[in-house]
């Protein structure tokens, strides 16, 4: 798995281990999934994620220091941000380094990601901007607190946040929870607040990895992939996510845009075509 993608639009690090492992392979020649197997990865979704943060902890995925310049309300305001999908931190820390006038409500379903992000604020000694709990919003109504080493794990109230940030997360969600998701999260935006969402796009060439017959993935439905270790990629057309935006009925107005970039690798000689939404 030396050579996957993540999602900023390099590779993982040359040195590194990464296990994106290879869990299940439920196909044959045709390699068609089965409603058994497509319960089962919905069913494991958590577990998947879990073991993918055992294995690798905050090693894989780089930190994202260019979200202020997509999104730059985040640069300069002192917003209380509802972090959806927090993972092990690698959009709220870049961005209180950024902004430290930010206060995050992060929340992930894996507890081996939320523990990691307690235990790196803590290293840097922000933890008191920060504000860890569990949960998973497709199966869970509400959150629940996680006071994991004594950390002060608070929820938010209702309509508390200013800004909703969604970064790499509803891709990993099936599409019929998606709607969901954005529900139930948008309980806790402020009346006139934002939600800023940035994700995998069709065309991306994460997604034409996955659609080389040589590469150890299947497909569960159109632009919705499933890796070796269980884990879950959607790829967003324009179209799909303003219908999304447009079926949550939370939104007033929405603005969706297409991103396109190619990005060189020159340690490998790679020209790399990606495509996100946001």
């Amino acid at each position: 798995a030396m050579d996957t993608l993540d999602d900023h639009g390099g590779f993982a690090e040359p040195e590194q281990e990464v296990v994106y492992g290879t869990s299940y392979h439920p196909y044959g020649k045709k390699k068609a999934l089965s409603q058994y197997w497509k319960d089962k990865y919905e069913r494991d979704a958590q577990a998947n994620w879990d073991r993918f943060y055992k294995s690798n902890e905050d090693k894989f995925f780089k930190d994202r220091h260019y979200l202020e310049r997509e999104f730059p309300e985040l640069e300069t305001s002192s917003s209380v941000v509802l972090e959806i999908g927090c993972g092990v931190g690698n959009s709220t820390l870049p961005l209180l380094e950024i902004n430290p006038n930010l206060f995050f409500y992060s929340f992930d379903f894996s507890h081996k990601a939320i523990q990691i992000l307690i235990e790196r604020s803590r290293e840097l000694q922000i933890e008191n901007k920060i504000s860890v709990f569990h949960w998973d919003p497709v199966t869970m109504e509400s959150p629940v607190e996680y006071p994991y080493k004594e950390h002060k794990s608070k929820l938010p109230n209702s309509e508390q946040c200013d800004l909703g940030l969604i970064v790499f997360v509803l891709s990993a969600i099936s599409p019929d929870n998606m709607v969901t998701v954005m529900k139930r999260t948008g309980r806790y935006i402020k009346s006139g607040g934002s939600i800023l969402v940035r994700d995998y796009a069709v065309g991306d060439m994460a997604q034409k990895r996955f659609q080389d017959k040589k590469t150890k993935c299947t497909t569960i439905e159109e632009n919705f992939y499933v890796r070796g270790d269980g884990t879950r990629a959607y790829y967003f057309t324009k179209e799909f996510m303003e219908k999304l935006c447009c079926d949550c009925g939370i939104f007033s107005s929405v603005e969706v845009s297409f991103v396109e970039k190619d990005v060189c690798n020159r340690e490998l000689d790679l020209v790399m075509p990606r495509r996100f939404i946001q």
